[in-house]
């Protein structure tokens, strides 16, 4: 999965990333990020993984630390079938939305069609997310000059 995420094997997506860092949302959050989650729901391995936590780190810049999750309990085989998730031993790669909708998905190595669809898709919601801010600013102000013309 790395190879659709990966700053070297996907230079395009990291440079949008990267483009995006200082425009956040309201909360403070930036408007996109990667996000490692780890499911792994037999304890021992957990365990294992936890022990090797430092290399994984290593393995990553360390603004990227606290996106990396082990999730050890609570993923579901309805929510795997959900994401699509039939293999647990292969890696996926999800794209989703700022209502938390998956948009896109991948798995394996990624081929460069894939990698350019994954970017194509991020570049649509960025767009989408900025045309519905524009839309919910332009219908707060006029909100706010119907409350004012009311008032006279």
């Amino acid at each position: 999965t790395r190879s659709f995420t990966d700053d070297k094997n996907n230079s395009e997506l990291a440079a949008l990333i990267s483009q995006q860092q200082n425009e956040g949302r309201k909360d403070g959050a930036p408007l996109l990020q990667r996000v490692e989650i780890n499911v792994e729901p037999d304890w021992m391995k957990a365990l294992i993984v936890r022990m090797f936590m430092g290399g994984i780190r290593k393995q990553r810049r360390k603004e990227d630390w606290e996106r990396y999750f082990l999730v050890k309990r609570g993923v579901t085989d309805e929510m795997r079938e959900a994401m699509g998730m039939a293999n647990s031993k292969v890696g996926y790669v999800y794209l989703v939305d700022w209502l938390c909708r998956i948009r896109w998905a991948g798995s394996a190595d990624a081929e460069q069609a894939e990698k350019e669809g994954l970017v194509a898709g991020v570049q649509r919601l960025v767009d989408g997310w900025r045309r519905e801010r524009e839309e919910g600013s332009k219908r707060q102000g006029q909100k706010s000059i119907g409350a004012a013309g009311g008032s006279m």
